[in-house]
Formats: C-alpha cells, structure tokens, sequence
C-alpha cells in the first residue's frame, strides 16, 4: 500500500512538473489550459484561494476531498 501511495505521489509530481512549464512552483490558467486539459476543466474548484494558480498543496486538498466525498458516498 505504501509503495502505491509513493508511486501516486511521484506521478503526480511529474505531472505538476510538465504542467508548471514556468517553473514557479504553481499552474496558472494558462499552463493548465495548454498543458493539463482536466485541471482546466476544474480549474476554479481547486483554486482554494482564488489567486489564479494551482499549488501542490491545492491540487492535494481537492483530491483529499474528492476521496472524503467518495468514500461516503
């Protein structure tokens, strides 16, 4: 189970790093539109704080939350 979790996160870093073609350690709207069609899509629900960028912190948040709202489905 461990070493899936570690597989998951080291994909999703990936990811984030193909997205974030600045570099800056976010994805703006316009890196998720070019780079990241299905964030684009769900871009403003994962925005937590609306500053028009996408951080590893709010990517989580909105996969933790997406799993809470799963699981009790």
């Amino acid at each position: 189970r461990k070493a899936h979790k570690a597989d998951h996160q080291a994909k999703a870093a990936e990811r984030f790093k193909h997205a974030d073609t600045d570099g800056d350690g976010a994805i703006s709207r316009a890196e998720a539109g070019k780079n990241a069609p299905r964030l684009a899509q769900k871009f403003d629900l994962i925005d937590g704080n609306k500053d028009g960028k996408l951080t590893q912190d709010e990517l989580r948040a909105y996969r933790e939350a997406k799993r809470i709202r799963k699981e009790k489905a």
